[in-house]
């Protein structure tokens, strides 16, 4: 009790994003309970992209809740390696810029989908990448919680649970891919491209300009 006391009374940007994830997270399942539920099915987000599919991948109240829950655990994920990484750029300003490339890529896919006319399959992997980013976000929001009130816990926790965060947004859309097999293998050389252009380049260029 003491920790949780002394933690909380530092009153910190941290522990506060810890708690925005939280009231996200409830806001949004009272808005929409049974498609959050969707999420906590063992089928990697099949029945919750199902769903989203039926209903046009339009977004609701109860979405802008889920991914602004995912984008602060994106600030806290910056606000906990900020130091090590020795950018000038703040946590704020690093969540800012990764929200604005993602936002921009998405818009660009679906740009892409309407010229290529397989806009319908582009919106679907946009839903999944975003859906991916919130699931691995409630998976692993309990964890920063134990890290952040646990002062004996090494920087070696949070960093396995970065890689948890990771592996689960690749498996889901790993999955995804898999499951569009049939409809991505006639077009193969345009998905490596894409994927090259548009997935791997954005990470070379941000290491490049990381290092140097």
């Amino acid at each position: 009790m003491e920790v949780i006391l002394r933690n909380i009374a530092t009153n910190n940007w941290l522990f506060l994003s810890l708690l925005g994830i939280g009231f996200c997270m409830v806001i949004a399942k009272r808005l929409n309970e049974a498609t959050f539920n969707l999420f906590f099915k063992s089928d990697l987000l099949k029945s919750y992209l199902a769903e989203k599919e039926r209903l046009k991948f339009n977004f609701n109240t109860a979405d802008i809740f889920l991914v602004t829950s995912a984008l602060l655990i994106i600030y806290n994920i910056f606000k906990i390696y900020q130091p090590r990484l020795n950018i000038n750029l703040s946590p704020l300003e690093l969540t800012l810029l990764s929200t604005g490339v993602l936002i921009s890529k998405m818009v660009f896919e679906v740009f892409i989908g309407y010229l290529s006319n397989s806009i319908k399959q582009l919106k679907l992997y946009a839903v999944t990448k975003a859906s991916a980013l919130v699931f691995s976000t409630l998976i692993c929001f309990p964890f920063f919680i134990v890290y952040h009130l646990n002062d004996d816990l090494s920087q070696n926790f949070i960093s396995v649970v970065l890689i948890l965060f990771v592996m689960i947004n690749l498996a889901i859309i790993g999955f995804q891919v898999y499951k569009e097999r049939n409809t991505l293998l006639p077009h193969w050389f345009y998905f490596i491209l894409y994927v090259c252009s548009l997935e791997i380049a954005p990470i070379i260029i941000g290491l490049y300009w990381y290092k140097f």
